[in-house]
Order: structure tokens, then C-alpha cells, then sequence
């Protein structure tokens, strides 16, 4: 807005814009804070992979779990598909643990939030083998 004072003078009055966020703003907001939140939270085992020497026999190793979520919650570690709890935490950023793994078959281990079961994080065991599983049998002969 602008108003004339002749002679060459003119007053120009700044009026400030006023902005409203929209809706997809706020969510863009929310989605951007979750994915701070992700990259924070943190979910390892080592070693990855455990070695077989044939194709369906099971795998043994001692396998170490490490986990950091960005706030302190009470959290509970499950195998996927199982309701059992294998170790929970209350009031917790992060823990480190040994497990004993004994498996013929890759398994992923979750990381859940007590209060609504929600899936916090997730990692892999995976089972891998030296030589694939052979269906012929094999036949010793002295002479």
C-alpha cells in the first residue's frame, strides 16, 4: 500500500503477510521428524551371518545384539513371528546383549515398544552354507 504526498514523495507501508500452514505442510513436518527419528534408531548384530558347511544342517554361534533409539522407552526383543519375549528393557536408549543362535534357516530378530507392541527396529541373521544340499547318497566301497 503506497499513498502520495506530492512533490515526489510517497510513503510505502510494508504490510506483513500473515502464513497459514496447510495440512500436507504439518504432515511433510511430522514425516520429516520421524525420519530423524529413524536415522537415530540403530539395530545390529554381529556377526550378520552364520556359515554352515552343508545345505540344512543347523548353524551355531554366539551372536551379539546392539540397539539405540533416540528416546528412552521400555522395549522388548522377539524373534519375527513369535510372541514370546526373548530380553526386555524398561527405560532404555539402547542395550547390548549375547544371544546363542541355533538355526538352519535365516531368522530376523524385531525390536517392539512394550506400551503397543509397535515395531521399533528389525535386523537379519542370515544362514548361508559352504556346499548346496546333495540328494544322491553316496556309497563306500573297500574293494
Amino acid at each position: 500500500m503506497s499513498f502520495n504526498l506530492g512533490k515526489g514523495f510517497t510513503i510505502l507501508l510494508l504490510v506483513p503477510l500473515c502464513v497459514f500452514t496447510s495440512q500436507p505442510t504439518i504432515a511433510k513436518a511430522v514425516a520429516h521428524q520421524k525420519s530423524i527419528e529413524a536415522k537415530s534408531t540403530s539395530f545390529t548384530a554381529q556377526p550378520e551371518q552364520c556359515v554352515t558347511l552343508r545345505q540344512g544342517r543347523k548353524c551355531f554361534a554366539s551372536i551379539q545384539l546392539q540397539w539405540k533409539i533416540p528416546l528412552k522407552q521400555n522395549v522388548c526383543l522377539f524373534q519375527e513371528g513369535q510372541q514370546k519375549k526373548i530380553k526386555c528393557w524398561k527405560n532404555h536408549e539402547h542395550a547390548n546383549m549375547v544371544i546363542e543362535f541355533e538355526s538352519n534357516e535365516s531368522i530376523n530378530y524385531e525390536l517392539r515398544s512394550l506400551s503397543d507392541n509397535k515395531i521399533i527396529a528389525q535386523t537379519q541373521i542370515k544362514v548361508s552354507w559352504v556346499h548346496k544340499r546333495t540328494t544322491r547318497k553316496r556309497r563306500w566301497r573297500l574293494f
